[in-house]
Protein backbone atom coordinates (compact mmCIF):
# COMPACT_ATOMS: atom_id res chain seq x y z
CA UNK A 1 0.00 0.00 0.00
CA UNK A 2 1.98 2.77 -0.96
CA UNK A 3 1.49 6.34 1.33
CA UNK A 4 -0.93 8.31 0.20
CA UNK A 5 -3.70 5.16 0.16
CA UNK A 6 -2.24 4.39 4.06
CA UNK A 7 -2.83 8.54 5.10
CA UNK A 8 -6.25 8.14 3.63
CA UNK A 9 -7.42 5.01 5.11
CA UNK A 10 -5.31 6.01 8.46
CA UNK A 11 -7.60 9.62 8.41
CA UNK A 12 -10.91 7.42 7.72
CA UNK A 13 -10.23 5.03 10.60
CA UNK A 14 -9.23 8.06 12.86
CA UNK A 15 -12.13 10.22 12.09
CA UNK A 16 -14.74 7.70 12.77
CA UNK A 17 -13.01 5.64 15.68
CA UNK A 18 -13.25 9.54 16.63
CA UNK A 19 -16.84 10.11 16.55
CA UNK A 20 -17.59 6.98 18.02
CA UNK A 21 -15.16 7.54 21.19
CA UNK A 22 -16.67 11.30 21.74
CA UNK A 23 -18.91 10.04 24.65
CA UNK A 24 -16.47 7.91 26.14
CA UNK A 25 -13.82 10.51 25.94
CA UNK A 26 -16.29 13.49 27.91
CA UNK A 27 -16.92 10.30 30.58
CA UNK A 28 -13.75 9.64 31.05
CA UNK A 29 -12.45 13.70 30.68
CA UNK A 30 -15.38 14.82 33.20
CA UNK A 31 -14.81 12.02 35.59
CA UNK A 32 -10.78 12.53 35.46
CA UNK A 33 -11.69 16.58 36.69
CA UNK A 34 -14.21 15.43 39.21
CA UNK A 35 -11.31 12.87 41.04
CA UNK A 36 -8.61 15.19 40.31
CA UNK A 37 -10.31 18.32 42.50
CA UNK A 38 -11.39 15.45 44.58
CA UNK A 39 -15.15 16.16 44.17
CA UNK A 40 -16.58 12.91 45.42
CA UNK A 41 -20.03 11.09 44.43
CA UNK A 42 -21.73 11.73 47.61
CA UNK A 43 -22.74 14.96 49.56
CA UNK A 44 -23.05 14.99 53.40
CA UNK A 45 -25.61 16.82 55.11
CA UNK A 46 -24.62 17.41 59.08
CA UNK A 47 -27.51 16.79 61.71
CA UNK A 48 -26.98 18.46 65.58
CA UNK A 49 -29.58 18.11 68.15
CA UNK A 50 -29.80 18.35 71.75
CA UNK A 51 -32.06 15.20 73.48
CA UNK A 52 -32.00 14.46 76.72
CA UNK A 53 -28.99 13.85 78.77
CA UNK A 54 -28.08 10.30 80.56
CA UNK A 55 -29.77 7.98 78.21
CA UNK A 56 -28.06 5.15 78.12
CA UNK A 57 -28.51 2.32 74.73
CA UNK A 58 -31.60 1.07 74.83
CA UNK A 59 -33.11 4.18 75.29
CA UNK A 60 -30.98 6.19 72.92
CA UNK A 61 -32.50 3.35 70.35
CA UNK A 62 -36.07 3.76 71.26
CA UNK A 63 -35.37 7.93 70.98
CA UNK A 64 -33.64 7.22 67.55
CA UNK A 65 -37.33 5.05 66.52
CA UNK A 66 -39.17 7.51 67.65
CA UNK A 67 -37.78 10.56 66.28
CA UNK A 68 -35.78 9.35 62.77
CA UNK A 69 -38.18 6.71 61.55
CA UNK A 70 -37.04 7.69 58.06
CA UNK A 71 -33.59 6.69 59.18
CA UNK A 72 -32.93 2.95 59.95
CA UNK A 73 -30.56 2.95 63.10
CA UNK A 74 -27.99 -0.27 62.66
CA UNK A 75 -26.05 -0.66 65.62
CA UNK A 76 -24.80 1.25 68.70
CA UNK A 77 -21.12 1.17 70.40
CA UNK A 78 -20.92 2.47 73.49
CA UNK A 79 -17.89 3.58 74.22
CA UNK A 80 -16.05 5.39 77.49
CA UNK A 81 -17.32 8.86 76.51
CA UNK A 82 -19.76 8.77 74.10
CA UNK A 83 -22.11 6.12 72.03
CA UNK A 84 -21.28 5.53 68.46
CA UNK A 85 -24.26 5.57 66.06
CA UNK A 86 -24.54 3.72 62.53
CA UNK A 87 -27.56 4.61 60.77
CA UNK A 88 -28.51 3.70 57.26
CA UNK A 89 -26.19 5.81 55.17
CA UNK A 90 -24.28 7.62 57.83
CA UNK A 91 -23.03 7.71 61.43
CA UNK A 92 -22.86 9.70 63.93
CA UNK A 93 -22.63 10.19 67.89
CA UNK A 94 -24.21 11.08 71.13
CA UNK A 95 -22.69 12.75 74.83
CA UNK A 96 -24.86 11.41 77.21
CA UNK A 97 -23.19 14.19 79.89
CA UNK A 98 -24.41 16.63 77.66
CA UNK A 99 -27.61 15.20 75.62
CA UNK A 100 -25.58 16.30 72.26
CA UNK A 101 -26.52 13.88 69.36
CA UNK A 102 -24.87 14.52 65.74
CA UNK A 103 -24.72 12.48 63.18
CA UNK A 104 -24.16 12.92 59.26
CA UNK A 105 -25.40 11.26 56.43
CA UNK A 106 -24.21 10.92 52.58
CA UNK A 107 -26.08 11.20 49.70
CA UNK A 108 -24.97 9.40 46.80
CA UNK A 109 -24.88 11.56 43.48
CA UNK A 110 -25.48 9.01 40.78
CA UNK A 111 -24.32 10.83 37.79
CA UNK A 112 -20.92 11.53 39.31
CA UNK A 113 -20.92 7.80 41.05
CA UNK A 114 -21.62 6.73 37.07
CA UNK A 115 -18.47 8.14 35.54
CA UNK A 116 -16.20 7.51 38.37
CA UNK A 117 -17.17 3.60 38.52
CA UNK A 118 -16.66 3.99 34.54
CA UNK A 119 -13.46 5.52 35.32
CA UNK A 120 -12.06 3.12 37.92
CA UNK A 121 -13.85 0.33 35.74
CA UNK A 122 -15.85 -0.98 38.34
CA UNK A 123 -18.75 -1.53 35.92
CA UNK A 124 -19.48 -5.40 35.23
CA UNK A 125 -18.60 -5.83 31.39
CA UNK A 126 -16.90 -2.69 31.07
CA UNK A 127 -13.17 -3.90 31.18
CA UNK A 128 -13.42 -4.85 27.17
CA UNK A 129 -14.85 -1.35 26.19
CA UNK A 130 -12.06 0.01 28.92
CA UNK A 131 -9.37 -1.98 26.88
CA UNK A 132 -10.59 -1.43 23.36
CA UNK A 133 -10.66 2.41 24.01
CA UNK A 134 -7.15 2.30 25.43
CA UNK A 135 -5.67 0.43 22.07
CA UNK A 136 -7.49 3.35 20.30
CA UNK A 137 -6.04 6.31 22.13
CA UNK A 138 -2.79 4.54 21.53
CA UNK A 139 -4.15 3.93 17.66
CA UNK A 140 -5.36 8.08 17.40
CA UNK A 141 -1.60 8.96 18.98
CA UNK A 142 0.52 6.79 16.29
CA UNK A 143 -1.85 7.59 13.21
CA UNK A 144 -1.86 11.20 14.30
CA UNK A 145 1.34 11.60 13.45
CA UNK A 146 1.09 10.24 9.92
CA UNK A 147 -1.84 12.45 8.99
CA UNK A 148 -0.16 16.09 7.96
CA UNK A 149 2.13 16.43 5.53
CA UNK A 150 4.69 19.09 4.50
CA UNK A 151 6.80 21.42 7.71
CA UNK A 152 3.65 21.17 10.31
CA UNK A 153 3.95 17.28 10.39
CA UNK A 154 6.30 15.20 11.80
CA UNK A 155 9.31 15.81 9.78
CA UNK A 156 8.57 19.16 10.29
CA UNK A 157 7.62 21.53 13.29
CA UNK A 158 5.76 18.22 14.49
CA UNK A 159 8.68 16.39 15.84
CA UNK A 160 9.18 19.36 18.65
CA UNK A 161 5.75 19.28 19.78
CA UNK A 162 5.99 15.99 19.93
CA UNK A 163 9.21 16.15 22.02
CA UNK A 164 7.48 18.82 24.20
CA UNK A 165 4.82 16.43 24.92
CA UNK A 166 7.22 13.86 25.95
CA UNK A 167 8.83 16.28 28.36
CA UNK A 168 6.18 17.56 30.12
CA UNK A 169 5.56 14.53 32.26
CA UNK A 170 8.79 13.96 33.13
CA UNK A 171 9.72 17.68 33.76
CA UNK A 172 6.58 16.90 36.56
CA UNK A 173 7.36 13.94 37.67
CA UNK A 174 10.67 14.70 38.36
CA UNK A 175 10.39 17.66 40.15
CA UNK A 176 7.38 16.67 42.23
Amino acid sequence: MDKKKLRKWLRYIHRDLGYFFVGIILIYGVSGVLLNHKMTAYSTTHHQIVINQGLDKDELASYWKKNHADLSLKNIIVRSNDYQLFVDGGVGSYQPSSGQLTYETYQRNAIIDFVHRLHYNTVKGWKYMADFFAVSLIFFAVSGLFLSKGKKSIKGRGKWILLAGFLVPVIIFYFS
